[in-house]
């Protein structure tokens, strides 16, 4: 993998120095070394500076609130996995009380930690139309990446992107334009299918 790492670390700098966000997708056969690959690319993110991120999609489905951007989100709020709904609510707070987010993401941030709706907010995304909600939902994202890189160039992991369904797969979409201007390196590893 000598030659791959070679052409990660030179994304690695190119990023710092111009600024300019890159996505990596690696694809192979099940058992080649794509987790390897990343392990050892966040080795060397990790050493350059990088903050690094890592999600993973599952195969076999997850409970509300527990999928691959909001485990994303929680790890850029630096949230354990686990935590409870208090620290998940004062991570939150902290990001609007810093002015990370607008207060107008409130129920897109909410959902994304599996967060209660305030009562004022509740009927109306409820009452959302799905593609507005997601659209708000990928803003928000974007917003916190961007928020993130700023304090440090970022490195984001998202393994087994075969098994993501159609509405990860557009959140990633909507990220991969989001970080064309930061120091935001998004790396997804997925097999052929």
């Amino acid at each position: 993998r000598e030659t791959e790492l070679r052409q990660f670390t030179s994304a690695l700098t190119a990023c710092m120095e111009t600024s300019t966000g890159q996505v990596i997708y690696i694809r192979g056969e099940a058992g080649i070394g794509k987790t390897h690959l990343t392990e050892e690319i966040v080795r060397i993110a990790t050493e350059q500076g990088f903050d690094c991120h890592r999600t993973l999609v599952l195969d076999f489905g997850v409970g509300k609130g527990q999928g691959a951007i909001h485990a994303l989100v929680r790890s850029l709020l630096s949230i354990p996995s686990g935590s409870g709904k208090a620290v998940r609510a004062n991570a939150a707070e902290h990001m609007f009380a810093t002015g990370i987010l607008d207060r107008r993401q409130t129920m897109y941030l909410n959902d994304f930690l599996d967060l209660p709706q305030p009562p004022e907010l509740h009927s109306i995304f409820e009452a959302m139309d799905n593609a507005v909600r997601n659209e708000g939902k990928r803003e928000t994202l974007a917003a916190l990446i961007r928020a993130q890189s700023e304090q440090r160039p970022t490195l984001l992991i998202v393994e087994d992107l075969h098994w993501a369904d159609s509405t990860v797969v557009e959140q990633l979409a909507g990220l991969t334009q989001s970080i064309e201007n930061s120091r935001v390196i998004l790396t997804m590893t997925s097999r052929f299918e």
